[in-house]
């Protein structure tokens, strides 16, 4: 009876631990990304990829990172452009 309890604390215990091990790295990986210049998009992107090694992001980020870049250079490539971003216009008070 006693065991089975032990057994059972030791095993909530390391998936306490690998949780919270899950989620510092997402936090530091949304504190590295808020700060670069990509945009939400790519950034959320990057963000949910798994997680893989010792490494903030893997080998999974380069893998997206140059697959976005490659779809940016075939549409410069044809003469198209990604769509602007819709600003709101700011009017100032009267």
């Amino acid at each position: 009876m006693v065991s089975n309890q032990v057994i059972s604390a030791a095993a909530d215990s390391s998936v306490l631990s690998a949780h919270n091990y899950a989620h510092g790295i997402a936090l530091r990986r949304h504190a590295w990304l808020r700060f670069t210049s990509l945009k939400p998009e790519a950034q959320q992107r990057i963000q949910n990829l798994p997680f893989s090694g010792s490494t903030l992001f893997g080998s999974h980020a380069d893998d997206e990172m140059a697959r976005m870049k490659s779809e940016l250079d075939t549409l410069k490539a044809v003469g198209m452009e990604r769509p602007k971003e819709q600003r709101k216009v700011l009017r100032p008070y009267q």
